[in-house]
């Protein structure tokens, strides 16, 4: 089986976000599909609450990385779904209400048994 650390969640996984927010100039909109590690999520949703997210310094900050981001209020059809095709994940998956950690957890879970029973087969 593999070492632990090699399923943590960290290593194997990001939560996958789509972000708005201002431009420099005030006016101006954009938005921003980021990879949030989970050990950094609950400190990335509240920065994200306070308004306070840069996008600038997101990767520096250790939150994950920015996949991809553009002007105007929403993202165009094409790339949400080239974001969901390259995570493997169905667009609804995406913009799901459930919590992403726990999901993520249950997946690892879900690999370690796999892992396990491939192993005994041997």
């Amino acid at each position: 089986m593999p070492a632990d650390n090699q399923l943590d969640p960290d290593n194997v996984s990001r939560i996958v976000m789509l972000t708005y927010g201002r431009m420099t100039d005030g006016k101006s909109s954009y938005w921003c599909y980021v990879a949030v590690k989970p050990s950094e999520y609950d400190k990335f949703m509240d920065v994200l609450k306070t308004g306070k997210l840069n996008l600038h310094t997101y990767e520096d900050d250790g939150y994950g990385e920015v996949l991809v981001s553009g002007p105007g209020l929403y993202p165009p059809a094409n790339i949400t779904r080239e974001v969901a095709l390259a995570f493997n994940m169905k667009v609804k998956e995406l913009f799901s209400a459930e919590d992403p950690k726990s999901v993520i957890t249950q997946k690892i879970e879900e690999l370690k048994r796999k892992i396990s029973g491939s192993e005994t087969a041997s």
